[in-house]
């Protein structure tokens, strides 16, 4: 009778007799190395379910499985398990939808600046007649950047307590 299992889980098997390992010596091993990139595996029962799963050729071990067996083993593993770079196929999309939302952010601040600067002149319009009376408009943008700018919430709520309190 022919082993019909990949060719990944006959190495894993070989791996782990090799090393004359049980099923919780390699458990413990994976423990190990995933407490070292702060990890939380399942319980031995569970990981071991797993483990021989894998062995069996039912189920391929996930990505942070291949880089613990890649730790494991010396990183001898064969191509199917090796751990996938960020830009393979499976990792592109979410790393470029991660990057576009980043970018997105960067993008919607500077259209979001002009909006604040509208709302503080019509909260405070003494700040743009100020240097609008001078009756120059170099004056005006000069005056500006200080004016418009967005104050801190602790100054803003110190502002309206004291103008609380003279009222």
């Amino acid at each position: 009778m022919d082993d019909e299992r990949p060719a990944w889980a006959l190495w894993l098997q070989q791996q782990r007799h090799e090393r004359n390992w049980s099923w919780r010596r390699l458990a413990r091993e994976l423990r190990q190395r995933a407490d070292k990139h702060g990890w939380r595996l399942p319980s031995d029962d569970d990981l071991i379910r797993m483990m021989r799963r894998w062995e069996r050729g039912q189920h391929k071990p996930g990505e942070r499985y291949r880089e613990l067996l890649a730790e494991v083993y010396d990183d001898s593993a064969p191509e199917e398990l090796q751990p996938e770079s960020i830009l393979d196929d499976m990792q592109r999309r979410p790393f470029l939808r991660g990057l576009s939302a980043f970018i997105g952010l960067a993008a919607a601040s500077t259209l979001i600046e002009p909006w604040e600067r509208l709302s503080h002149a019509l909260r405070h319009p003494s700040c743009g007649t100020q240097a609008a009376s001078t009756g120059r408009r170099s004056a005006a943008l000069r005056a500006s950047p200080s004016c418009w700018r967005a104050e801190s919430p602790k100054r803003a709520l110190g502002r309206s307590s004291v103008q609380s309190k003279a009222t």
